[in-house]
Parts: C-alpha cells; structure tokens; sequence
C-alpha cells in the first residue's frame, strides 16, 4: 500500500527492483551515429535547473520568463518556492522543486501522518547532486479513481511530455532518472512513449511504446536512471512523453516520485552504462594558440575491438567528414575555426556512437578597467585577455596617454590609454582594442614654492593648480603627520610654513585634496568628564569603513601638581602639547600622527584633520600630565557606530573610555598626498656701504684704522678685510 501526500495512508508489499533497458522496436544497425549529422539533445531544461516557475502564470512560464515546454497530464500544484505555502497533500500534481521545498511542504506537514517523507537533509537533485538542485516533482496518489491520464496516452497519467524536433534516420536515446521521495519501498511502471508526428507537423500518429519500465528505488533519493532507444526512420518530430502505466492492478502501485535530466539525443553519451564517452575540452578561441589547436577526443586506440575515429566539421545536417573510421587517430590537428565534432565507434558501442562537439572561434576580448588617481596616486593597468594564451604569444601596443609593447602600463597623470593585444599568427583576426578612462582626483602641484634658505622664517604655501572644490591640505610627511595646514581659494590663501632654523636646500612637503562631506551623528564617541584616569598613555581603538577626517575632538589634561612632568601641573589656564598616533592594528607601526594643544584643567576641542582610509587603527594618545577620561565604575565601556564609517571597537583597557571623546567625522575626499617641492632660495639683503674708508700713510710698527659706514645691514652681516697692495 501507498501513503500519499494526502492523510491516506495504504501498505506496499515489497517489491523487487528490475531495471530494463529497453529498445523501441528494434535498434537497427542501419542508424549508425557516427555520420555527418550532429549529435542534438533535443529536450528543452530537462536537468530542471532553470528553477522555480514564475508567480502567476500557472506553470507557463519559467522565474527569467522564458516559457516552460513540457506539459503533465497531472494538475498543476501552484507556484513553489521557499515563502510559498506548505502544500503537504498534492496527490496527482506536479511541481519543480529543490530542498528548501521539502522541508514546510513535504516533512513538517506530514508529521502529523507518521515520518513517511525525506527531511530536508535528504533531498539532492541528479543533475548538481545538492539540495539546490531541481527536480521534476510528481505524484500518482489519485489517478486511479480520477483518471488523470487522457493526456497523450490513451487513458494512462503522464508526468511529463514535450515537443522535440528530430533527425530522420537515427538511432535516439530516451532517458530519465527517476527516484522516490517516500522513505516507504515504492514503485511504479514507467513508460517511456514516442509518438510521431506526421509530415504535415501537426498530426500525430500512433504511439510507439517502450515495454514497461519497472522502477523501485527502494530507499528515498536513490537515483536511478531508465532509458530505451527509437529509431526515427523518416520522421522529424515526435511527442515523447513519461507516464505511469495505469492499467489493472497497478493503480496501486504509484508513488510519489521525482524525475531529473531528461534526454532524447541521437547518441548514448548520456546513457550513464557507456564508459566511453569522449571529451573535446570547452570552446575555446584558436587566438590562444599558435596557430594549431590539437583535439582530443580523450578515448584511448583500441585495435583488438576495432574501434574506430570520425571526425566532422560544420554545423547543421550534413557536416564535412575530416577523417572517416580511422584506428588511430584519437587527435586531430586543426588551424582554423569552426565547429568539430568526433564520434567513437567500436565493438562494445557497436554503431551507438559516443560523440563531443567543440567550438573553435577567432574570438579576442580584451578589458581594461578604468581608473581613479587618488588613493593610491598611481594606477597600474593590466588588460585581461580572454582566451588566456596556452601555446600562442600575444603582443601588446599601447597608445594614448601611454606607450609601450609591456604588458600593464603605470598612469600617473588622468587621460585615455588604450592597448592593442593581438595574435595574428594564429590568425588575421585575432587582435582587439581596450581603452582605460583614467581621471584623477589629486591637486595639481604648484611649481613656485620658495623659502629662505636657513630656515626661521615663514613663507606661505598658496594651492595653486587644482583641486577638488579647491581645497587643499599641506603636511609635513607622506603619511598626513605634521599637518601644516588647509586652505581654500585657488591661489588666493595659502598656509604658513617655518622651516626649522638651520633648514637648507630644497625641501619636500606634501600636498592633499581635502574636500569633506559631514556625517551624522556629530559629535561622535564617548563623552569625556574631568575625571583623572591618571595616565600618560590612552587608546583608543577604531574600524574605519570609507574614507573620513576626525576634524576635532574633545580631550584635556588634569591639573595638578602630582600629573605627569607637563606644563599642566602648575597651571589650568594653559595648554600641553600632546599627540596623537595613528597606529596600524598591529600596533607595529604609525600610520600618522598630529599634535594637539590640549587645554589644562579641563575638557576643550583639539582640532586634528586626520585623514584615515579604511582599516584598523589604534588611536595611541601620548602626553605629558595626565588625560582626562570618562572612568567605567562596573560593567564594560559601550563601544559606538557611525554605520558604514567609522567604529569605536574598544579602549584598551575596561576601565574608562580613553582620552578622545566628542569626534566630529566626515567623508573625506583626501587622495593620498603628491609631494611638492619648496626650493631654497637666499632672503639676505645686500649691505650697501655709504662712506668709505679714507688713505692712510704709516711707517713701521705704527698702525691705522679704518672704517665703513654701512646702510640696509642686516644684524648678521660679518665685514672681513683683506690686504690688496704693499705699502713702499
């Protein structure tokens, strides 16, 4: 007896597994495979796995829209999927389903019925062998009492039929793998029916039946493949359908039933019984090689059973025979494109051939990316070729903004390369263009800068060039440290700049986009109060997500004769320098760093401009005196989010929130910054001298003075005297 996917429940017997492999009338040898006519499958989605059918076409129609061309003689079960509705009692229905299915609509439903039905761990398809594969789902529960099957085949349930168009004169395989989804020993007898169409396209004939197929998988999901042949004589299209055989007793006999990878071609490759099955590899470009491809069929020679290569070329019916019956020749070398196709006969296969079809192109595609200078300032540009090169050489001409036959190009400045990639001694057309648009963030350097040689004095760093929204900001270092200052107004407003006293020859300093966007919410982080934490050395640690600018911060240090060795012990009216390091997460190395004046006595806001990319840091502040803090009394410190931006993960220690509380955040546009060089340049005023010294007359050992007067004489002015004539 059966236990439907209705609350019916009837018990089998045990049934002995019997599987036939069974020819259609004859298999004439007359229909040999190996011929100039292609190897076709002729079923449309027969592994299913176009998916679930669309919502609301009843069936019809395939999720992407394409239209769905089987037809079942069972009902249709309505529209699956993982949010559908449980449909536990589908009995004489059909459905496309995958393991997220079965759980709602076939095992959790059912228990109230007994565990009869796999679990959603159970389930795999035939074709990916996973739980996300498809499969044909169908159930027999009813058809015996409400004849499902006038569909097609003369009073028997169909489960599945399709329209197939077809070559005269050859031998087809039509196959199926069927499994049962009941735990229970099921079985049923599976038809595999061909009915011809007439010449006219449209009538059809009498139906060509296989002998029954009996089908017992006997466990839940085992896969079982059932195929037969037909010979097609004359005919070019055929109905071919499945069906359950319901006469006599074995209406009792249906079960509930899943068929996957259904095929009808005119070849047994897809006959899981044929251990020879020959492989061409992808489809490939002959751009790839050096002109010559060798095929290979990947079927070993074997004389002692006669077997025998064809290889064809063409596309349609009647292809080119290139080499006919040959027993050793498994390879073929080919130098031009166009489709190929080898086909194995031997004494095991007879004349059902095993075929492979490769397609061989003079297709060449080349990408390239484009770019954005900005963070990192350079770009290298590597095209991506496709085929990649396996025995061919591909050459490569750049033009443009760029030059040059290497392989990637570096772009330091924005505008369009192009790359030429071709192969031509593989063929005439196996050469393709890309083009990379590269644009650039960064500021264009001004080239005027000067200071005074010696240092001491401030000269002023104006923008000049561009820059987005005219903004600039000029550090000390590569990595943002020693922030000098931002400015605004293309070359209108500058920043002040002192070089150290003793500074000389030209120097580099870094210039850097500085364009924000502000964010919410601001301020940001903890909120500091004057407690002492009374330590020197605080962290703070950070995930930053897209690029920012900590522009301020709220921070102080404690007044107090006991705090630290700063000028903060002695006063609360004051400021103590105090920095900040950027650190990497590794605590290993400063990414960057700044220099605050934190207020004495209490909490004040620091501005920072720290330009951060994302990653992981450590904000390691280090002062003199003792930072201020907000103490954690029990529990742990609360970390904070700016979602997408920046997160405040930790303090390294649980017992306070660090010593930056407040941050004001925003998107920053900062590119990486471009040095500029400021050339040395002497700011010494020339002394003029108004009065010179006047002629003296002396004799020996009596001495003369002289004297200048001197007018515009900076205070570091030296007079040296030298001896130009000798007295008489």
């Amino acid at each position: 007896m059966k236990k439907s996917l209705r609350n019916t429940i009837i018990t089998f017997g045990q049934l002995v597994f019997l599987l036939a492999s069974i020819t259609l009338f004859s298999n004439n040898n007359a229909f040999g495979q190996c011929s100039n006519v292609p190897v076709v499958e002729t079923v449309d989605n027969g592994s299913f796995e176009k998916g679930y059918t669309k919502t609301g076409t009843n069936g019809t129609q395939y999720a992407d829209g394409s239209p769905v061309k089987f037809k079942s003689g069972l009902t249709y079960a309505g529209d699956w999927s993982a949010t559908g509705a449980c449909k536990y009692g589908i009995g004489d229905k059909w459905g496309l389903g995958k393991q997220e299915s079965i759980p709602c609509q076939f095992a959790t439903n059912q228990l109230p019925y007994g565990v009869d039905y796999i679990d959603a761990n159970t389930w795999k398809d035939h074709t990916l062998k996973t739980k996300d594969g498809f499969a044909l789902i169908a159930d027999f529960y009813n058809f015996c009492s409400t004849n499902q099957g006038t569909l097609y085949s003369g009073g028997r349930p169909v489960a599945w039929a399709q329209d197939v168009n077809i070559y005269p004169n050859q031998t087809y395989y039509f196959s199926a793998y069927i499994a049962g989804f009941s735990k229970q020993t099921s079985s049923a007898k599976f038809n595999f029916v061909v009915v011809p169409y007439a010449a006219d396209g449209t009538t059809l004939l009498t139906a060509q039946k296989s002998v029954t197929v009996i089908n017992n998988p006997g466990q839940a999901m085992n896969w079982v493949q059932n195929y037969v042949t037909w010979n097609s004589t004359t005919y070019t299209k055929a109905l071919i359908t499945i069906e359950v055989d319901a006469t006599g007793t074995n209406c009792t006999s249906a079960g509930d039933f899943a068929i996957d990878d259904i095929s009808f071609i005119n070849g047994c490759q897809n006959v899981e019984t044929t251990t020879i099955k020959p492989d061409l590899g992808p489809n490939t470009s002959i751009c790839a090689s050096n002109g010559t491809i060798t095929l290979n069929s990947n079927v070993a020679t074997n004389t002692g059973n006669g077997r025998q290569f064809f290889w064809y070329s063409g596309t349609g019916t009647t292809q080119t025979t290139l080499v006919s019956g040959s027993t050793t020749q498994n390879t073929f070398n080919i130098t031009t494109p166009g489709t190929y196709r080898v086909c194995v006969s031997d004494a095991v296969l007879g004349t059902c051939a095993v075929n492979a079809t490769v397609v061989i192109t003079d297709s060449l595609k080349v990408s390239l990316p484009n770019a954005v200078l900005c963070s990192p300032p350079t770009a290298t540009l590597t095209p991506t070729v496709t085929p990649a090169a396996t025995t061919g050489t591909y050459t490569y001409a750049w033009s443009g903004a760029a030059s040059g036959s290497t392989t990637s190009v570096t772009a330091t400045t924005a505008g369009s390369y192009t790359v030429n990639v071709s192969n031509l001694t593989a063929n005439s057309k196996c050469t393709a263009n890309a083009t990379s648009v590269v644009t650039s963030n960064l500021p264009t350097a001004p080239t005027n800068l000067t200071y005074c040689d010696g240092g001491g004095t401030a000269t002023n760093l104006v923008g000049g060039g561009t820059a987005p929204n005219n903004v600039w900001t000029w550090y000390g270092t590569a990595a943002k440290g020693n922030m000098i200052g931002t400015i605004t107004n293309n070359g209108t407003a500058s920043a002040s700049w002192t070089p150290p006293v003793g500074t000389t020859g030209d120097q580099i300093v870094y210039m850097s986009s500085a364009a924000t966007t502000p964010l919410t919410p601001n301020p940001f982080g903890p909120t500091l109060t004057t407690s002492s934490s009374a330590l020197t050395n605080l962290k703070t640690n950070i995930t930053v997500s897209q690029p920012i600018r900590i522009q301020s911060l709220t921070m102080g240090i404690e007044s107090w004769t006991g705090s630290g060795s700063g000028t903060c012990r002695t006063t609360n009216t004051g400021t103590e320098n105090v920095t900040i390091n950027v650190r990497n997460a590794s605590n290993n190395a400063i990414v960057t760093s700044v220099t605050v004046a934190a207020k004495c006595g209490g909490l004040g806001s620091v501005t920072t401009n720290l330009d951060l990319q994302p990653g992981n840091y450590i904000l390691d502040v280090v002062s003199q005196g003792n930072l201020l803090t907000n103490p954690v009394w029990s529990g742990t410190p609360s970390t904070y989010s700016m979602a997408g931006y920046l997160d405040i993960t930790g303090y390294g220690t649980a017992t306070n929130y660090g010593a930056l509380g407040s941050l004001v955040v925003a998107k920053s546009s900062a590119c990486d910054p471009i040095p500029v060089t400021v050339k040395a340049v002497s700011c010494c005023t020339k002394p003029v001298i108004t009065t010179q010294p006047a002629a003296q007359s002396v004799c020996q050992t009596e001495t003369a003075t002289f004297g200048v007067t001197m007018a515009s004489s900076p205070a570091s002015t030296v007079v040296k005297w030298q001896k130009v004539t000798t007295a008489a």
